[in-house]
């Protein structure tokens, strides 16, 4: 994370200072994450990088802009609804956890039709074609180089 935010070009020394780190558990095989925790005024916040579907696991929402969104049931329901009302609505969700192939592909064609450029990940050779259509396709997973 920290070569990312250098080529982008972050002070990371004064992100260092302003969220002083306090505690960290190291990532590990059992746990499949890393935890920080960051002192930001007189609160403290708790951060997680690791395997996504851990992550989700732990999570009952996402942030996105100002606003909290729920991950319920409601995103696995995608198939449902028809492609006039799925491209009207593709844009109000942020992230898309544990997508099925069938509906990577239709995601990423709903998003770019709307004119934005797409990252889709996948490790599965079924997420191939959705890896392929994305603008930017990123295989992941144990097995990576077999799709």
């Amino acid at each position: 994370m920290k070569v990312a935010a250098v080529k982008a070009r972050i002070n990371t020394e004064e992100l260092d200072e302003k969220y002083p780190r306090v505690n960290e558990i190291p990532f590990s095989n059992e746990r499949k994450r890393m935890t920080t925790i960051h002192r930001i005024g007189d609160k403290y916040f708790v951060y997680m990088k690791g395997a996504p579907d851990v992550i989700l696991d732990l999570c009952s929402g996402y942030y996105s802009g100002e606003k909290t969104i729920p991950l319920t049931g409601e995103l696995k329901d995608l198939a449902p609804k028809t492609n006039a009302d799925f491209e009207n609505v593709v844009q109000d969700i942020t992230i898309y956890p544990r997508v099925n192939p069938e509906h990577k592909q239709k995601i990423v064609k709903a998003l770019q039709k709307k004119g934005n450029v797409v990252a889709m990940t996948g490790d599965d050779v079924n997420d191939a074609p959705a890896l392929k259509k994305a603008d930017i396709g990123i295989e992941m997973g144990i097995l990576q180089g077999q799709m």
